[in-house]
């Protein structure tokens, strides 16, 4: 828990939104800067609390909190929008996205929450909804987009809307509002989600990707409300949260992928291999599980230096996972080891075909920056589900311990050897 800690650390720290990390009973062990600026709290005051005992403000409604507690209690990931109390008293309104971390077999070791404070966006939507039912004047914005919509139409929109979608008030006046989604079927999709709910009086709310003028994906938050049945006239709030997508995304990497190379890190490897023992379990299937490490690796380190050592560790991932099929899994667990999920198996000269193919691979020359050529070697260890276990943790123990068995029995393949060296280097 505690490198998993560090990693989504160094990434959050960076971000402008409230991050809490806490362990699997919910108990804060971190928070960046930004939570500290957005609520008051230090890292000291907050530490070993549960977040919703001190920061909810009674103003959060009562089914929010029973979702939410519902959601913890499932493990699932999940956003709400809630109101929290700062140090000083203020009450502020938050955007929150919880994920569940989680370590060997799947199992929860942890939560991550992202908030972004939406007090300023979210009294806009309720300006307007409240200015919708009365059916009175049009918020006038900048940053929140704002349009009166006839039969799909769109009747009016505010500078918000222009400025957003890139489009003239001209352009948009009258035009279909097809012309702000990606595809026919996201439109359709859309229009048979929400009109049900605008008939029985009630704001529809979602969050969904829209398109640019440009032919730029944009996610927006988008909330409506029916102001009229004769003509069936409706008022939409758009609110751009695509940069608040792209920080979740960055985080999500950062959280499950290897930094150096890219690869799926230990976390998501359990959750990887989890998913794939049940659906090989289900469909009565064979599963590989693969544990490799390179042979002459640490020679390349000593010799060449640790940028060298990362060089060899980004080219060995790189053809891995061109040699691997596309349905297949390849990931990194630290230092020069690397697991590799074959779901399904196939047949034993199949799976013994895919290996040599790795050998072959990984055996290739690696041009280091200098010029210098360089050659590793793989030691593969090889677990069968289910003939050599059914669980996890079983079939990556026996697939490391016979990757040792085969580095003993082929130790003459594990050096690294200068295949050239250019003469500036001599």
């Amino acid at each position: 828990m505690t490198a998993q800690i560090d990693r989504l650390a160094k990434v959050a720290e960076h971000t402008s939104n409230a991050v809490i990390i806490a362990d699997r009973d919910r108990r804060i062990v971190w928070i960046n800067s930004g939570f500290t600026r957005m609520c008051g709290y230090t890292l000291d005051e907050v530490r070993g609390q549960v977040p919703g005992h001190f920061l909810q403000s009674e103003k959060t409604d009562a089914a929010t909190v029973s979702t939410i507690r519902k959601q913890l209690a499932s493990g699932n990931s999940f956003r709400a929008e809630l109101c929290n109390r700062a140090k000083d008293g203020r009450d502020y309104w938050v955007n929150i996205d919880v994920q569940p971390l989680r370590g060997d077999g799947g199992l929860i070791t942890g939560y991550m929450a992202v908030e972004v404070e939406v007090t300023e966006a979210r009294a806009h939507r309720m300006q307007l909804e409240r200015l919708a039912s009365e059916q009175a004047m049009m918020l006038e914005s900048d940053l929140v987009g704002i349009a009166r919509v006839r039969d799909r139409v769109v009747m009016w929109g505010n500078r918000g809307l222009s400025r957003m979608f890139g489009y003239t008030p001209e352009a948009l006046q009258g035009s279909a509002a097809r012309l702000l989604y990606p595809d026919d079927e996201r439109f359709a999709a859309l229009g048979a989600a929400a009109y049900p709910v605008l008939r029985r009086n009630e704001t529809y709310r979602t969050q969904i990707q829209m398109r640019h003028s440009s032919g730029e994906l944009l996610w927006i938050d988008l909330s409506g409300r029916l102001v009229s049945t004769e003509p069936e006239e409706s008022m939409w709030m758009m609110v751009d949260i695509t940069a608040m997508k792209q920080r979740h995304v960055e985080m999500e990497e950062a959280a499950f992928h290897d930094a150096l190379t890219g690869l799926p890190n230990r976390t998501l490897l359990g959750d990887r291999l989890g998913q794939a023992l049940e659906q090989a379990k289900r469909q009565g299937q064979q599963l590989v599980v693969a544990y490799m490490d390179l042979d002459g690796f640490k020679i390349v380190n000593d010799t060449h230096g640790h940028d060298a050592g990362d060089e060899i560790l980004r080219a060995v991932a790189q053809r891995l996972v061109v040699t691997m099929r596309s349905c297949d899994t390849v990931a990194r667990l630290g230092g020069d080891e690397f697991v590799m999920i074959l779901s399904p198996a196939g047949t034993q000269a199949e799976v013994e075909e895919v290996f040599r193919r790795v050998h072959d691979a990984v055996a290739q020359p690696v041009e280091l920056p200098g010029g210098n050529l360089v050659q590793v070697g793989a030691s593969v260890g090889l677990a069968w589900y289910p003939a050599d276990g059914t669980e996890s943790s079983a079939l990556l123990s026996l697939a490391d311990e016979r990757m040792f068995v085969a580095k003993r029995t082929h130790h003459a393949a594990a050096s690294c050897r200068d295949l050239s060296t250019p003469t500036a280097h001599a």
